[in-house]
């Protein structure tokens, strides 16, 4: 069974995540917050502003060594909006069709 990538980054580093479906990472007993964009089709810096201070203070220890933010799905709108983030990854899955780089470029780009 493969291991889910925070949990081989957990062991090495304090480890907050923002995200839309909290659920699945919740059960990897890391601190998470799930974002509600209010009908807004992606997070802006302000939410996730809030979102990240809020984190802080519910984790026992404070300041995170790294900091995840899943945004929405929708790989079309997220593209343009900053959030104050270092680096931008995009985690595509394969069954979801090999098209999205050619149906979303200014996202892969902004990668």
């Amino acid at each position: 069974m493969h291991k889910h990538p925070l949990d081989r980054l957990d062991s090495r580093y304090k480890i907050g995540v923002i995200e839309g479906d909290a659920d699945r990472i919740r059960k990897r007993i890391i601190p998470v917050l799930q974002l509600t964009t209010e009908g807004a089709c992606h997070l802006d810096a302000p939410l996730v502003h809030k979102g990240l201070r809020d984190l802080e203070h519910q984790s026992k220890n404070g300041r995170f060594d790294l900091f995840f933010i899943e945004n929405v799905a929708n790989l079309v709108c997220p593209a343009t909006f900053a959030l104050g983030e270092h680096e931008r990854i995009i985690l595509v899955s394969v069954p979801e069709g090999s098209d999205k780089p050619a149906k979303s470029p200014t996202t892969f780009h902004s990668a």
